[in-house]
């Protein structure tokens, strides 16, 4: 018996996260209709043990309503894929260094000059930010 992957169970996915939210002792989180279709329209290349950890993270900092700001950009990111069509893996860096740095600069582009947004999405400082900038060439306001 071959049990499918999560991303061709549609209908299952609202019972496991129900499910989910039950053993985190999360039943009074309301995932909102918009969750459950971007939800829907993610790989899931984790399966369901993805499933479950982003249901936990629910359970730890959401208080009543679960809506789309709460879901990651992974899962945002994919709200326009098909469900059943797989999406090819990036190009792996070469190095760490070379990971990182893909990193920051996705997080900088994605942010689009907000620095605040920027620090807080990388984890890190505004001063931290502006040096990361700088280095990248990237902060045209930036004076050496």
């Amino acid at each position: 018996m071959t049990v499918p992957p999560l991303r061709e169970r549609g209908p299952d996915l609202r019972l496991l996260v129900e499910r989910f939210l039950e053993d985190a002792n999360a039943r009074h989180l309301a995932p909102t209709p918009a969750v459950y279709r971007a939800l829907q329209g993610y790989g899931w290349p984790g399966n369901v043990r993805e499933l479950r950890a982003v249901v936990v993270r629910w359970s730890v900092f959401c208080e009543r309503a679960v809506d789309v700001a709460d879901l990651s950009p992974e899962i945002l990111g994919a709200r326009a894929a098909t469900p059943s069509v797989e999406r090819a893996p990036a190009a792996p860096a070469t190095t760490l260094a070379e990971a990182v740095s893909a990193a920051e600069r996705a997080a900088i582009a994605e942010h689009a000059g907000n620095k605040s947004a920027t620090a807080r999405a990388l984890g890190i400082d505004r001063n931290t930010l502006k040096r990361k900038l700088a280095r990248y060439g990237l902060d045209p306001g930036e004076r050496r």
